[in-house]
């Protein structure tokens, strides 16, 4: 009878023990996850089914989550089933979850609540590994995400396929299906949506539920490529998120200049749309595609673009500037669909010409045809960094003559072949400039005729050998910059040697001495002198005007010694002149012709 009394209490004792027995809880949490729409594998289970249970060891997967953890702890409270709602507690320590962020979310908001609802009111992790595989609808790439905290404020290491983020996450909703995200990083985790972006930082904050992503972020310091190829650097502004719909407002640098740009992003319909305006230098330009000139200027730009597989694009151009101190305006297109194409036409002034200079770029091809107002006519062709060119070049005024030109060129290193024979100057007999040019780049070697030729094409060193004259020779240095010439030259003669100094500014030439000053303009070259020095038999001085234009002369001079004073008149290609010799029996009367014949003279 006695033992009778003691089984309600043992019965009561096994009714207690029971929700402990491992075996139930093994069943009891095998079929909860059934219901759930989870399946699981697990080394062992403890704890208590009316408060809270342990897993060691743990396989979970369903719902679009993946889970492997050394321990996963569930603690509830039953009681809460009064009010048709069961609040969780999870821990999770030493693991490794795979999310897949399409199923997670649900696509549509959570509809009227069931007959019970699940309620995470605190999800506590450590050491715990996250992938989060890419998404479609929403554009997110694969990651993994280190997480850490005790809910609802986690932070978060993320790395991506390129660039890394880091923040803090907190969980605004019943389970999973609503977070709000703090997060600075790497600008490189973007190349996920455009493999352009290159360099800079974010400072982001997002809101991600069923409606989609919210958000707003800061972009510094970024480097973004875009087709041609054209980069931009200091790239900063705003991105934000609203839903399916993402825009942007940046500025920057690119070619040398400022740019801003605006952009939107409809992920639903797949398609984005974006415009650019810029104000890109000559230099930069010319750089961008491996070429150094010497022209400087700037003007506007704009590039409009769309598309989503593929990038469609299309801008314009135009501008004034210089080239070697000339005037020089341009204008092009530019587009992009599938292969880059430039087109560009500029117009100029250089040295005694006008010029125009159209150039086409497709792909890594290009050419550029050069004409201008005496005659020259240039073409290059390029694919890359090689080109080869042909065509010819009219000397610049004062010469006479023109040159046959073979150009080629493999990176900066390029090669010039010159054919330029019977070249003729005022005052000078005909001579070669056939010669060669090589350089690196902007710098430039080689020999023309007598003519050495070193430096770099923004400044030019020049070395004249010999250049033989009508009536003696010349030779000296001189130098281009900025398109203008100067020379410090020497002339020598049975009759006279002196130096002369040339200038150029602009379209004038001067040259000068202690005796001379003259100016070549406009074919016209007039000349004065004073006292400048002559051996004829005896120290003379000639003074005069002279004038040559249309291959004459015209003017009037004196020459002028201790026994002789003449006068004469210059006229086409002859002289008349006429004047006096002393002599111990008195002065003698002269007067004659020179000309091509000869001398006559009459006493």
């Amino acid at each position: 009878m006695r033992v009778w009394r003691w089984i309600p209490t043992i019965v009561l004792l096994l009714l207690l023990a029971l929700p402990a027995f491992p075996p139930l809880i093994n069943y009891v949490l095998q079929e909860g996850l059934k219901a759930g729409g989870f399946k699981g594998q697990w080394a062992g289970v403890s704890g208590y089914l009316l408060t809270g249970i342990q897993v060691s060891q743990a396989r979970l997967e369903g719902g679009g989550i993946k889970i492997e953890a050394g321990q996963v702890g569930l603690s509830y409270s039953l009681l809460s089933l009064a009010r048709k709602e069961l609040p969780l507690r999870i821990f999770a320590r030493d693991g490794l979850a795979s999310i897949n962020w399409d199923t997670v979310i649900p696509s549509k908001p959570p509809g009227p609540p069931g007959a019970l609802k699940l309620r995470v009111d605190e999800l506590r992790l450590e050491n715990v590994q996250v992938s989060i595989n890419q998404g479609k609808r929403f554009p997110i790439p694969t990651l993994k995400a280190s997480i850490t905290g005790e809910g609802p404020d986690y932070q978060a290491k993320v790395e991506l396929p390129e660039g890394q983020i880091s923040g803090s996450v907190r969980r605004t909703g019943r389970e999973f299906e609503a977070w709000d995200i703090q997060a600075k990083g790497d600008l490189r985790a973007a190349r996920f949506w455009y493999t352009g972006v290159e360099a800079g930082t974010f400072v982001g904050h997002w809101v991600v539920n069923a409606k989609g992503v919210h958000g707003d972020n800061q972009i510094q310091n970024g480097r973004v490529k875009f087709p041609g190829p054209i980069t931009a650097t200091e790239v900063s502004g705003s991105v934000s998120f609203d839903g399916n719909i993402v825009k942007a407002k940046l500025t920057g640098r690119s070619l040398g200049g400022p740019i801003s740009g605006t952009g939107k992003v409809n992920i639903r319909k797949q398609h984005y749309s974006f415009r650019v305006e810029g104000q890109p230098t000559l230099p930069a330009l010319a750089a961008n595609w491996n070429l150094k000139l010497p022209v400087d200027g700037s003007g506007p730009l704009v590039l409009e673009g769309q598309g989503w597989r593929n990038l469609e694009l299309d801008g314009r151009y135009n501008g004034t500037g210089r080239l070697l101190s000339q005037p020089l305006t341009y204008q092009g297109t530019l587009s992009f669909n599938k292969v880059f194409r430039l087109d560009a036409v500029a117009d100029g002034r250089f040295l005694d010409r006008t010029f125009a200079a159209n150039v086409a770029l497709e792909g890594l091809g290009y050419t550029v045809n050069l004409t201008d107002t005496l005659g020259s006519r240039l073409q290059l062709r390029g694919r890359g960094s090689n080109t080869s060119g042909s065509g010819t070049l009219t000397w610049p005024k004062p010469l006479q003559g023109a040159a046959t030109l073979d150009f080629s060129s493999a990176g900066p290193r390029w090669n010039a072949a010159v054919s330029s024979e019977n070249v003729t100057l005022p005052a000078a007999k005909p001579f070669s400039l056939t010669g060669s040019l090589s350089g690196n780049g902007s710098k430039v070697a080689g020999q023309l005729g007598s003519l050495g030729i070193g430096g770099s094409w923004d400044n030019l060193q020049l070395e004249l050998g010999d250049l033989e004259l009508l009536v003696g020779r010349l030779t000296g240095t001189g130098s281009v910059r900025g398109g203008r010439i100067s020379a410090d030259l020497n002339y020598t003669s049975p009759y006279a040697q002196f130096p002369i100094a040339v200038r150029q500014q602009g379209q004038v030439w001067r040259l000068s001495n202690s005796y001379a000053d003259g100016t070549y303009q406009n074919s016209l070259f007039t000349l004065s002198l004073h006292d400048l020095p002559l051996q004829l038999g005896e120290a003379l001085k000639l003074s005069g005007q002279l004038r040559y234009q249309n291959a004459a002369l015209s003017g009037n001079w004196n020459l002028a010694s201790n026994h002789a004073s003449v006068q004469g008149e210059l006229a086409g290609l002859a002289a008349r002149y006429q004047g006096e010799i002393k002599t111990p029996l008195g002065n003698l009367p002269l007067s004659g012709t020179a000309d091509s014949k000869g001398l006559q003279a009459k006493l």
